[in-house]
């Protein structure tokens, strides 16, 4: 059944802000693993329009921090999140604490 529903989910790339997708291109070119996670996938699926956007990466705060540089803000003290500044947004990014999900549905960008 998720393969199937899986199958159905496709997610235009212009329908995204270019805030969320710089910051998802710029984690994936310094080799980390980094996907689009939250209620912006889901409202735009929906095809309403998001409040923001939130990722998820396998990189630590630090090595979040250490890609962006001064656009990363690293806040929390037992469960870090880092803000990332993307132009006018802010991109709130999440370190992964599962390193095999149960299940990842992919969903595809056209």
């Amino acid at each position: 059944m998720a393969e199937r529903a899986a199958k159905q989910l496709e997610l235009n790339k212009s329908e995204l802000p270019n805030s969320i997708t710089e910051v998802i291109a710029t984690l994936t070119r310094a080799g980390f693993d980094a996907y689009i996670v939250g209620g912006g996938v889901r409202d735009t699926l929906l095809g309403l329009r998001p409040k923001d956007f939130d990722a998820v990466t396998d990189a630590k705060p630090h090595e979040i921090k250490d890609v962006f540089g001064k656009r990363c803000r690293i806040i929390g003290r037992r469960f870090q999140l880092a803000h990332v500044y993307s132009g006018r947004e802010l991109i709130e990014v999440a370190t992964s604490v599962v390193h095999q999900p149960a299940m990842l549905i992919p969903i595809k960008m056209v």
